[in-house]
Formats: structure tokens, C-alpha cells, sequence
């Protein structure tokens, strides 16, 4: 447990210098007026951008992501592939929001807890399971989910609630993810410990239909 927790804390510290690194200041401004709108007047959380040569150093995945957490603070840092900032700065606002809920609402501490747990169930078991969730994740899709998976979709659509609640508006999520599934993108997340999908873009723009704000 604690080597997860030493490499995690590792991975947080070399992140959080890369944030010093590729500082954006613009992005820091809009998060800044995002965090008061939530009443948080105080934290450090660190924007940056990343390019093509971030991606391949770290195995990047994502066109925006973050890691932090929140005890007497939150603390942190979000990246948003430079690319990303051609887009309509609504949408922009709408991918910080949602990449500061997750710090602010701890996810990163409870992927930790999640990855550390794993280590204690015996590798012969982690096998028969993982054969066991893709024959169920084949043979029922989307309409399957185990605990892992839940988890991993609940992070992601509670801090589409945040953003959204944050922005007060609905329609720039709205209009960022269906230009995501116009584009072909099916799958949102996967869980990061059975690699199996967990959350579908169809999935958030529903749920985000219903947020009331």
C-alpha cells in the first residue's frame, strides 16, 4: 500500500513542477474566478498546457486532466492540451471547472485507495476476474458496470455536476461532449484498474441534461 502511495505522491510532486513549467497565465485567471464563484478564495492549483512531446513523456490520454487533492486546501495542477485553447472559451471554462472539481472533491486520494486495495487481492484472483469482467463486459456492454468501473463514473459525473453548477449553465458541457461524440468518441472514461469502459459520452450529456441548477 504504501509503494502506491509513495509512487502516487511521487507522480503528484514531478506533475505539479511540469504545472510551474508550463504555466499559463490566462487559464490561471479563469480558474481563479471559477474557484471564488464556489467561494474558495485560497488554493494552489497550478494551469498549464502540454504539446505532443508532454504526451509522449507522460503517455498522455486526455485533452485535459488533473491531480490534487483537498485537505486544508485544495492543491494541484491542470493541464489542457495547447490545441484545446482554439476552442471556444465557454468550453474552456468548462474543462477547468470540471478538472478543479476533481481535486477539489479529493477523486485523486480515492484512485489511490482503489489502486492500493488491488495490491491485496492475489494476482491468480485479479486474473480469474478480469477474464470474468470482459466476458461479462462483451456478452452485456454498457448495461454492465462493476465496482470499479461505478466508481471511476460517479468521479466523472460528479464533477460534471460541479462545473456545471459552477458556470451555471448547462450548455457549454452540452456542447463540448456532443462535439466529442460528433467526432466519433464513443467511451468517455475507462476504469483505470480493470482498463474496461466505464462511462459512455452519452452517458454525462443525460445525466448533465438533468443536473438542476
Amino acid at each position: 500500500m504504501f509503494d502506491v502511495i509513495g509512487y502516487h505522491t511521487i507522480t503528484f510532486v514531478k506533475l505539479y513542477k511540469e504545472s510551474l513549467k508550463y504555466y499559463d497565465d490566462s487559464l490561471q485567471k479563469i480558474l481563479n474566478t471559477l474557484m471564488k464563484r464556489r467561494d474558495i478564495y485560497s488554493h494552489h492549483i497550478k494551469t498549464a498546457i502540454f504539446d505532443d512531446k508532454f504526451i509522449k513523456k507522460y503517455r498522455v490520454d486526455s485533452p485535459a486532466f488533473s491531480i490534487g487533492f483537498n485537505i486544508i486546501e485544495p492543491i494541484g495542477s491542470i493541464f489542457i492540451y495547447k490545441n484545446f485553447l482554439k476552442l471556444p472559451r465557454n468550453w474552456v471554462k468548462y474543462l477547468l471547472a470540471h478538472e478543479a472539481a476533481h481535486i477539489v472533491l479529493n477523486h485523486y486520494p480515492v484512485n489511490i485507495m482503489l489502486l492500493a486495495g488491488l495490491r491485496y487481492i492475489p494476482i491468480e484472483l485479479r486474473f480469474i476476474l478480469s477474464i470474468i469482467k470482459t466476458a461479462a463486459y462483451l456478452t452485456l456492454g454498457d448495461n454492465i458496470k462493476f465496482p470499479e468501473e461505478g466508481v471511476t463514473a460517479e468521479k466523472e459525473l460528479d464533477a460534471d455536476e460541479w462545473a456545471v453548477k459552477t458556470l451555471g449553465n448547462k450548455k457549454p458541457a452540452l456542447e463540448f461532449l456532443n462535439w466529442i461524440r460528433d467526432k466519433g468518441i464513443k467511451i468517455s472514461h475507462i476504469s483505470p484498474i480493470s482498463m474496461l469502459p466505464a462511462l459512455s459520452i452519452d452517458e454525462r450529456i443525460e445525466r448533465i441534461r438533468k443536473i438542476k441548477i
